[in-house]
């Protein structure tokens, strides 16, 4: 086994800090689409993804702009998972086989004996941090023509 140089276990500190900052940048991006369509935000992301989904295709939303939306929205449901393990989850530096890797035990997930954990190297949490920045970037600039009415309350 060997020796976990400190500046590793610094740069995985910091590609987390990098991921969360990104999964931010995409639930922004999800809140002003929800703004675009005068739906109202809910608190958690998940249930900010369900209320887009639920928007129909019409005159001011064209179906290819809904079809695009939907593939980033279920695209970010992916990656719920994993956020939810580097953010509530005690990240461990370790080496495998050569390759220091971080895990992130959730506490979340703990069962009566041993905990689960989540692995990723460096470029994994960096190609997740991309990705998400990359849906961030793309949620904003997909157009649609005006707001939409939001469905109305039954009551």
């Amino acid at each position: 086994m060997s020796a976990i140089v400190p500046a590793v276990v610094f740069e995985l500190h910091i590609a987390r800090s990098k991921f969360v900052d990104a999964y931010n940048a995409a639930d922004s991006a999800v809140r002003a689409r929800l703004q675009a369509f005068s739906l109202p935000e809910k608190t958690t992301m998940g249930d900010n993804l369900a209320s887009l989904l639920k928007v129909a295709a019409g005159p001011q939303y064209a179906k290819s702009a809904k079809k695009r939306i939907d593939a980033l929205v279920l695209e970010i449901r992916d990656f719920q998972p994993l956020r939810c393990d580097v953010v509530h989850g005690r990240m461990s530096v370790m080496s495998i086989d050569g390759v220091v890797t971080a895990m992130f035990a959730n506490v979340q997930k703990s069962s009566k004996i041993g905990r689960y954990g989540l692995m990723l190297t460096l470029d994994e949490i960096q190609r997740s941090t991309d990705r998400m920045n990359a849906i961030a970037d793309e949620l904003k600039k997909i157009k649609i023509s005006v707001s939409i009415e939001p469905p109305a309350t039954q009551g």
